[in-house]
């Protein structure tokens, strides 16, 4: 069994939330299939936990599936550039993500909070208030904080630490020139990578590799500077790309599997596949990836994530262990997460959105139907 950083709670790994879906401004196309990588994603993590859990095991190469948050973080900050325009408001900016992801994130912490929770994730008003203001993933020498209540959210504290960094910083990208930026990522990159080595060397450091957003940060800025050099219409060449997918599952299947160095090594791979498969849909080639069923599991990606844990393990005390269980599982976070998608995170976003809009526009203004 892989050495993987795991708590005596039995913790999780979380989720990256992007908005794959939103358009960029002006007039840069939607990237459908970026949409459906997330569901393949999703469905990676839900495997990982399948097999740590011990509801059913699948094979040694499902145990990789935790990496799956490395694909959402450097996701996230590809998508979070591409659409954003040069002179956005930071308030607006801010505003817009916590009415993306918050509601549906504190339902959730108000339902595993209160719902049966084998095994319960660690409850404490520390936790409680760290999980609250989405910051628990910066107490990595407390696990109990880390994991409170909806294990699964600690990576939204890395998201929120992403969201907070990416206005102040995009700006000073974009005056830099492409060399500099690619010099300034790989850096970065490099010196996160290094508390990754080491947390996969010595197991004290493995929680604060895995879990700590200045550390998670160097997969969201590789991210972001891919965005701004496709943005100016650079195009990955197919050898380039290939080449990076080869050496990374390569050097996964060769090296340590010692958790958390996957993450490192199979962030190139991650990069080069966002990379083919924008230059893919911008030159107006269709994809297997824009299959709607596709895009919308995608779609609803994030509310699969906040709730698969908690049904997954509910199931499996219910039913018993089996790939039955897992397989009903499955079916039945991905229905969840379908209700919480089109009645909570839908409506209470644009909710949201709409009631800021009309109160920028004044009071004279107030009564015109957005």
């Amino acid at each position: 069994m892989h050495d993987l950083p795991v708590s005596t709670s039995r913790n999780t790994i979380g989720v990256a939330v992007a908005d794959v879906t939103q358009k960029a401004a002006g007039t840069r196309p939607r990237l459908a299939s970026l949409t459906a990588m997330r569901a393949f994603a999703a469905a990676a993590v839900f495997g990982y936990h399948m097999q740590l859990f011990g509801v059913a095991m699948m094979g040694s190469a499902v145990w990789f599936g935790y990496t799956g948050v490395s694909f959402f973080f450097v996701l996230s900050g590809f998508v979070l550039t591409y659409g954003a325009a040069p002179d956005r408001d930071r308030r607006r900016f801010y505003f817009r993500r916590f009415a993306r992801i918050y509601p549906s994130y504190a339902l959730m912490l108000l339902v595993t909070f209160l719902a049966p929770f084998p095994e319960r994730a660690p409850r404490s008003v520390p936790g409680l208030a760290a999980t609250l203001a989405l910051v628990q993933g910066w107490f990595p020498h407390n696990s109990a904080i880390v994991y409170a209540i909806n294990p699964p959210s600690w990576s939204l504290s890395c998201e929120a630490f992403f969201y907070a960094a990416l206005p102040w910083v995009l700006p000073l990208l974009r005056r830099a020139r492409r060399g500099t930026r690619a010099a300034i990522a790989l850096g970065w990159f490099g010196a996160t990578a290094v508390a990754v080595v080491l947390g996969a060397v010595d197991p004290s450091w493995a929680l604060v590799a895995f879990v700590n957003p200045l550390v998670r940060s160097g997969e969201f800025l590789a991210g972001a500077v891919l965005a701004l050099a496709v943005n100016e219409g650079w195009r990955p060449p197919w050898s380039l790309g290939l080449f990076t997918l080869a050496a990374a599952a390569t050097a996964a299947a060769l090296a340590p599997q010692t958790a958390p160095l996957p993450d490192v090594i199979l962030d190139p791979a991650w990069l080069a596949l966002i990379a083919m498969a924008t230059r893919w849909e911008l030159e107006g080639r269709r994809s297997m990836l824009a299959w709607r069923p596709l895009v919308y599991a995608g779609e609803i990606s994030f509310c699969f994530y906040l709730v698969h844990q908690f049904i997954l393990l509910n199931l499996a005390a219910l039913l018993g262990d089996g790939a039955l269980t897992a397989g009903v599982a499955f079916v039945v976070a991905g229905f969840g997460a379908a209700v919480i998608h089109h009645g909570v995170e839908l409506p209470c976003q644009g909710f949201l959105v709409s009631r800021a809009k009309v109160a920028r526009r004044g009071p004279e203004r107030a009564t015109v139907p957005p």
